[in-house]
């Protein structure tokens, strides 16, 4: 298999959620995750759409569209995403949780390890506006079970 990673995530959202709620949406996920928000002219696309990017370079990001039978999650849907170290997690979560002081939409699953006896997982989860929950995580792997291949942070 060829090696991969993921470009997207195209999320649906309720007619005029974008018109009412992009400031909100660009102040929270540029604060606790550093993405931005841009407008994206589509081709044949005939709805509102949006784009929050991880980079600069829009190589990984969350496209954001509207439609009347928008996504709902009523369960635990969602998208983890590794950061580097534990004090990147817990950077994160005291950021969440002083939005969620100023806007009690912000949802927060509170901070966890959960011990895999190889590796420790460090997260917590938050969801705000979206329909999915986001797990911001920190690997921590035991002596003699660091992966062969590791992320760079640049």
């Amino acid at each position: 298999m060829s090696h991969m990673r993921i470009n997207h995530l195209e999320l649906t959202l309720p007619p005029g959620t974008l018109t009412r709620e992009k400031a909100n949406l660009n102040a929270f996920y540029r604060d606790i995750f550093g993405w931005e928000g841009i407008e994206v002219p589509m081709v044949k696309l005939d709805c509102p759409k949006y784009l929050l990017r991880f980079d600069a370079e829009s190589s990984q990001f969350l496209f954001l569209t509207e439609e009347a039978n928008a996504l709902q999650s009523t369960s635990f849907d969602h998208i983890g995403l590794i950061l580097e170290n534990r004090a990147a997690v817990d950077a994160a979560y005291d950021k969440a949780k002083a939005w969620q002081q100023k806007d009690a939409r912000v949802e927060i699953m509170d901070m966890q390890d959960m011990d895999a006896t190889m590796v420790n997982n460090h997260s917590f989860y938050v969801r705000y506006i979206l329909p999915l929950w986001i797990e911001l995580q920190a690997l921590e792997f035991r002596p003699g079970f660091e992966p062969h291949k590791r992320w760079r942070y640049e």
